[in-house]
């Protein structure tokens, strides 16, 4: 009787600790939750097609300027699109960082992904010491309806189309995106 009770507590404990390696598993897997995914814009591309491309163009450098998208895809269809321009000059003096943060939904069918026309937008603008001293721009944040039309494109400017929806093809081996069908 002794060996068996001996038996069915060392059975229990296998079945315990069975239990317990299959939680821990679970618990630390990516399984379901938010897909992030990046695309990163050349200098000389997002420089010459976005808003006040001239400030851009004429303080920034290919050295020390990027803009990088940011596109999360959370479980319950809903994204969060992130535009961010980020410039120092080459005196590493002037610093420019325009971010705007898109929200909504998608339906995905593969790789491929619909972004809905975004719902929201929470955006900041530094423009640097100099061009906010000279009256050129002012340092900026909000949250208007205005500035969802900065949504559709990749670069962070005004599409001719307004608000609307975006088609993207997401690569989950390197975690990137890029835009298919593009309102620019």
């Amino acid at each position: 009787m002794k060996r068996k009770l001996k038996l069915i507590k060392r059975s229990l404990l296998l079945i315990a600790t069975i239990l317990m390696v299959i939680t821990i598993t679970a618990c630390s897997s990516n399984s379901g939750g938010a897909e992030t995914y990046t695309q990163e814009l050349d200098f000389d591309e997002f420089a010459d097609n976005s808003t006040s491309s001239g400030f851009l163009s004429a303080i920034g450098t290919p050295d020390t300027s990027k803009q990088i998208n940011t596109l999360i895809l959370n479980e319950d269809n809903t994204y969060s699109l992130t535009k961010n321009i980020s410039i120092t000059d080459k005196d590493d003096e002037e610093d420019i960082i325009l971010k705007y943060i898109f929200t909504g939904n998608y339906t995905e069918k593969g790789t491929t992904v619909t972004l809905d026309a975004a719902e929201n937008v929470e955006y900041s603008e530094e423009w640097g010491p100099s061009l906010v001293d000279a009256g050129y721009q002012e340092n900026i944040s909000g949250n208007d309806e205005e500035r969802l039309a900065y949504f559709p494109s990749r670069f962070l400017v005004e599409s001719n189309e307004g608000n609307a929806d975006v088609t993207v093809e997401v690569n989950s081996e390197n975690n990137t995106f890029k835009y298919i069908e593009v309102n620019e």
